[in-house]
């Protein structure tokens, strides 16, 4: 019984002279540090954005007091995607170190002139940060290295998220008018104004008596359809262009003779005048061209994009033989709601 006891006391004292040794031991059994970011700026810093391929494509991004546009054509940026883009490349911690050698820069496509992207972030007076992305060992996985330092690193990027078209960059919802700012429409001969609400209450008592539309005349027999002035709205407020033609009239539509012409008040602000003209030539893909007054630029638009906003500027889909069963109130309600949502023919 001793001799066990004293076997049990060894085991328990080399345990106790194990465990102190391991608290004391190197290194690799420290805990574990935070990965450090790759990119030491925070997203607010940026001033400019240079996203390049080796083929000498690259796209130039610039932050000013309306937002992010194109640096070459002031043209607005997508303020969505930048702002991912940002959130991606200041987000990034170091990851994997796979080599540190000039060599190894040209194999994994990181190095001055042989690269896959080459991202320049400008921040004021302070040295920009140039970050190479190379080739990519996984989905979402890039090889990456910054200007100036050895390793080579693998982080979580794809670089389809950094494209080098300018097409890629451009802002397609500039031509939006949320529902809620359009006080006013003119088309086809019509003139469609929307009626304020109503606060306190009326003779009967009613209070809260909501927002409608109505028109300075209609012909004999047909009446104003609360249900398509929403569905208009709505796509004023949801449709996207396809590409932007240039400052210059393109050729090959018929601008004499346009398909649909429409003047949006604002309120305080300025009317937007919408000319919509289509493709003279049958086999040409891009059909419809659109001007609208707030932009110097001409826009191509999607088929079905075009021909929904065609349809549901018509009379035919304006006017009614007979009012509909809902309420007006219906149509500033919903309106709101339905804002945010992106249109079936973008």
């Amino acid at each position: 019984m001793e001799k066990t006891i004293r076997i049990l006391a060894l085991v328990l004292a080399v345990q106790v002279v194990l465990a102190v040794g391991l608290q004391f031991s190197g290194p690799t059994l420290s805990p574990a540090t935070e990965a450090e970011p790759l990119v030491s700026k925070s997203s607010d810093q940026v001033s400019k954005i240079t996203i390049a391929d080796a083929e000498d494509q690259q796209v130039k991004l610039k932050r000013t007091d309306s937002g992010w546009t194109l640096t070459d054509s002031g043209f607005p940026a997508d303020p969505d995607k930048v702002s991912q883009l940002l959130k991606q490349l200041t987000g990034l911690s170091e990851g994997e170190v796979v080599a540190q050698t000039e060599s190894a820069r040209e194999r994994f496509k990181v190095a001055g002139e042989n690269f896959k992207r080459r991202i320049t972030l400008h921040t004021g007076g302070q040295d920009p940060v140039r970050l190479y992305l190379g080739t990519s060992p996984g989905k979402d996985r890039v090889h990456a290295r910054v200007e100036g330092r050895n390793p080579i690193q693998v982080v979580q990027f794809g670089t389809y998220d950094a494209p080098v078209k300018v097409a890629d960059w451009q802002d397609q919802g500039v031509l939006q008018i949320p529902s809620d700012r359009i006080a006013g429409l003119e088309l086809n001969g019509l003139k469609l104004q929307r009626k304020e609400s109503k606060q306190g209450a009326d003779k009967d008592g009613q209070t809260g008596q909501p927002a409608g539309w109505q028109a300075s005349k209609t012909p004999e027999g047909k009446v104003l359809q609360p249900s398509a002035m929403r569905q208009l709205t709505q796509q004023l407020a949801t449709f996207r262009f396809d590409s932007v033609l240039g400052a210059e009239q393109p050729g090959g539509y018929d601008w004499d003779q346009p398909v649909l012409e429409l003047t949006v008040q604002r309120g305080k602000e300025d009317p937007v005048q919408y000319r919509l003209a289509k493709k003279s030539v049958k086999e040409d893909q891009t059909k419809y061209a659109l001007k609208s007054s707030t932009h110097k630029e001409y826009f191509s638009l999607a088929t079905p994009t075009a021909t929904q906003l065609i349809e549901a500027a018509s009379a035919k889909a304006l006017l009614g033989p007979e009012a509909e069963k809902e309420s007006p109130d219906q149509s500033g309600e919903q309106d709101k709601g339905r804002d945010q949502a992106p249109s079936s023919g973008s």
